[in-house]
């Protein structure tokens, strides 16, 4: 049975956000049948796979060498001083990266030839041939530690790293090949560009849709059928092939081999592209959406997308941004059930449905970059739900009896914290010290979707004890405010963020000021001044601060008037005077005042 949204959001002690509504009911549409199932010999061998995470630390071995490519970019630029080309020196600077340890990097295949020297003139030319060489080393080293990491079995670290050198070297032979690249008169050829449409010759074959009325399109991975504009579909087919290769790179030791991937890095094959593809019906809108769907699935009206094992189709309609984020998750589902087989119906009946939804909430998590795309994060929306519940409202839900949910449990309660916490969780398990558990979740993941999966199988595949991730995933949770300052992606589009207990400082409040489409705002247990406080009158969308346990320097809380669309503040255990308030309150008449 669909949840009512609007009846869950009503079970938090805090209204949650709009935004945060619209994620209330995404697994209840997940159907299973089961078409395969494991003898039980198969079923006793994958019990016992041991854990496969090395020592090594990737992460650790990769910023090595950001910083010598760090010393070659400072001696370009130092050169480029000496040469009176001080425009080229912040552009110099900017192609080192600073990265957050507790994020996944995802490169995407680079369609670019390297820049040519000689469309330069002067200087020009031999600045660029500097940054060429110093990309193409970098490249080499990345290259090199992918084949490392290939030899000591970190299969999905060698994918990853093999996909980022020909984003610094956008002509690396070696890559190209293995990846099925060949080289155009423009630019270099990627199979997953590849689209071709056509109008639909039949009938569909379960929907009530006659020939004519929808088109078939056509990508390396996909065949989605659409009711939609071929140019609507095609910008649909464009984000699942980006979708698709982010998912296989993450969770490559899913559905790759480590045979394949040595033969490819050591120049004996390449990569082919499936000859099955994942099939999507695409929707015009939300109406054609519920017309053609409400026969099939009960409560469609109120989902955004689903997946159905039954059908083995994704369900999408032309929305949104927050539609896009459905389409991730439950196109996850779709690649995890499908990319092996398909998946038991009853494979989440018992237990592990919430990493099932955790792993494609997670998802939901991608910020798209120039080239890249990042996955995790302490500002993805899902998490700032999940530190609210746990650091702000201490009511996060111990992780073992997260655990030991039941699929019909879970869709009884099917509220959006269950979804924020499995996805906050996995995040943990994902990037937590270097990665370290990230081999083992995903051997814990090919068990689970092979059938069912005995309840202490996460214990022994992670080798973590329930009673030690609880402090851990707290832990895990905390921002301070260097974070904020360093790494905070793409704050234009950030709409809330909870940053409890993280003594921000004024570069933080700076960062913050960036938020121009942010709405709610949670800060705790920190001394707030004006001159921090008026970092956020650029924010020009915020409505909501939550303020808890924090003390108010005279005239701190006056300035918070200057907020231009702040509505309702919520100042729960916070010091302030009583004529502070009151000329906050003067100076913004019908400001709603929580204390």
């Amino acid at each position: 049975m669909i949840q009512n949204p609007a009846r869950l959001e009503a079970r938090l002690p805090y209204k949650l956000s709009n935004m945060q509504s619209k994620f209330t009911s995404f697994a209840v549409f997940s159907f299973f049948v089961a078409l395969l199932t494991l003898a039980p010999a198969d079923w006793l061998t994958a019990q016992d796979d041991a854990p496969t995470a090395g020592p090594t630390n990737w992460q650790a071995e990769r910023a090595a060498l950001e910083y010598q490519f760090g010393q070659e970019l400072t001696d370009i630029a130092a050169w480029c001083n000496e040469n009176n080309l001080t425009r080229q020196v912040p552009i110099t600077y900017a192609l080192k990266s600073e990265r957050d340890p507790r994020r996944q990097y995802i490169f995407l295949p680079s369609t670019q030839f390297m820049p040519d020297p000689e469309m330069q003139s002067g200087s020009l030319t031999t600045w660029l041939t500097k940054i060429n060489d110093a990309k193409r080393n970098h490249a080499a080293r990345i290259f090199k530690l992918a084949k490392k990491a290939a030899g000591e079995g970190a299969m999905a670290m060698a994918y990853q790293l093999v996909h980022e050198v020909i984003y610094h070297d956008h002509g690396h032979a070696a890559v190209r090949k293995m990846l099925g690249h060949s080289r155009g008169k423009d630019q270099w050829k990627v199979a997953v560009e590849t689209f071709k449409a056509r109008q639909a010759k039949t009938d569909h074959s379960f929907l009530p849709l006659a020939r004519g009325e929808y088109i078939i399109a056509k990508t390396p991975h996909f065949v989605i059928e659409s009711t939609a504009s071929e140019a609507r579909t095609k910008e649909l087919a464009d984000n699942l092939e980006r979708w698709h290769g982010v998912w296989r790179q993450v969770f490559f030791e899913y559905w790759g081999s480590k045979k394949t991937l040595g033969e490819a890095i050591d120049g004996k094959r390449k990569f082919n592209t499936p000859t099955r593809k994942f099939k999507v019906v695409f929707f015009k809108n939300k109406q054609d959406y519920v017309a053609k769907l409400s026969d099939l699935v009960r409560g469609i009206e109120v989902s955004s997308g689903y997946y159905s094992n039954k059908q083995r189709v994704s369900f999408f309609y032309d929305g949104g941004k927050s539609e896009r984020e459905t389409w991730r998750h439950e196109l996850t589902h779709q690649l995890f059930r499908e990319s092996r087989g398909r998946s038991p119906e009853n494979a989440f009946a018992n237990n592990y449905i919430w990493l099932d939804e955790g792993v494609a909430t997670y998802f939901e998590s991608m910020t798209e970059l120039n080239g890249f795309v990042t996955l995790g994060g302490f500002d993805a929306l899902r998490t700032q739900f999940a530190r609210k519940q746990a650091l702000l409202e201490d009511r996060a839900l111990p992780i073992a009896d997260l655990h030991s949910l039941s699929q019909s449990q879970w869709q009884a309660l099917a509220n959006a914290e269950l979804y924020s916490q499995s996805a906050s969780v996995v995040d943990m398990l994902m990037n937590e010290n270097g990665g370290q558990h990230q081999q083992d979740l995903v051997a814990l993941l090919k068990v689970i979707y092979k059938g069912q999966a005995r309840a202490n199988v996460f214990n022994r595949k992670l080798n973590l004890e329930f009673a030690d991730l609880d402090p851990r995933y707290a832990k895990y949770l905390a921002v301070d405010s260097s974070m904020v300052a360093d790494h905070l992606l793409k704050p234009e589009s950030r709409t809330f963020l909870c940053l409890a207990n993280a003594n921000l400082q004024l570069a933080a409040f700076d960062r913050l000021g960036q938020c121009e489409n942010l709405t709610e705002l949670c800060i705790s247990q920190q001394p707030l001044d004006a001159t921090l406080l008026r970092q956020l009158r650029t924010c020009q969308s915020l409505r909501k601060l939550i303020i808890v346990g924090c003390t108010f320097a005279p005239g701190a809380l006056e300035s918070l008037a200057e907020i231009p669309n702040l509505v309702e503040i919520n100042l729960t255990y916070s010091t302030y005077t009583p004529e502070d308030l009151a000329a906050l309150q003067a100076k913004k008449p019908g400001l709603a005042v929580v204390q």
